[in-house]
């Protein structure tokens, strides 16, 4: 039971600190292959939702942001999940990752979505890396929606927004390390919706240089692209191709 449970803690340790994936991908791999021999159906799925995150960042999937794969349907896989609520652990990793998948394909609608379906299941994991995972790509996700959304949706957004980002605020007093640059990420967007492109700014810049400094590439990258959403939305196109 608790050499499954280290194996999935691997990985989501890897994932959150940016390891490269083809290395991240083999222990995935070999976590997913213990927990099936050993027949320990939750952690299966718990793998099995890393993995398909994983495959879909190195293009091995259907389609960018699916899990979709020879070995995984994501269809059967949500109707398993409906199916048997004591498996709501194992849905909110898997919603979870989904989220992180179609935020990243720029999926943001979906990606919000899968946000909805995770927070209904918050409760079930309190104290578990993915949440810290939730919480800023539900931030991100509800932002980017905020873009496209209708007048009446956009209120919703920005409060789930906020709320996110209240949470990553106040981890990042007691870990700076992990979390300034997540932090500082969200709230350039909370205040990006809010009219206030100055504020933003200097709040993408922090993001960016938090990231770098703690060793956080793969955050430091995606504080990057958002900046430049940002500056390429206001017209600004020389600097957000920079």
């Amino acid at each position: 039971t608790f050499a499954a449970y280290s194996w999935h803690a691997l990985v989501t340790n890897c994932l959150a600190t940016g390891e490269t994936l083809a290395d991240v991908h083999a222990d995935a791999d070999r976590g997913i292959a213990f927990a099936r021999s050993a027949g320990f159906g939750m952690a299966v799925d718990l793998c099995g939702a890393q993995l398909g995150l994983i495959r879909t960042l190195r293009g091995l999937t259907q389609r960018f942001g699916s899990f979709d794969h020879e070995d995984f349907d994501e269809s059967a896989t949500e109707q398993h999940y409906a199916e048997n609520p004591a498996l709501s652990l194992a849905e909110f990793f898997y919603q979870t990752r989904k989220l992180q998948a179609r935020y990243l394909a720029g999926d943001h609608g979906a990606a919000a979505q899968a946000a909805l379906r995770a927070h209904a299941l918050l409760w079930t994991a309190p104290s578990q890396l993915e949440t810290a995972d939730f919480r800023f790509f539900g931030a991100l996700a509800h932002a980017a929606a905020w873009d496209t959304a209708p007048p009446e949706r956009r209120a919703a957004h920005l409060a789930a927004a906020a709320d996110h980002h209240a949470q990553l605020a106040a981890w990042a007093v007691h870990c700076p390390v992990n979390f300034e640059s997540r932090a500082a990420l969200a709230s350039a967007e909370i205040a990006r919706m809010q009219d206030q492109p100055l504020q933003a700014q200097g709040l993408y810049e922090t993001a960016i240089e938090a990231a770098h400094r703690h060793g956080f590439v793969h955050i430091e990258a995606l504080a990057y692209e958002v900046a430049a959403r940002f500056y390429a939305l206001r017209g600004l196109k020389k600097i957000a191709r920079i």
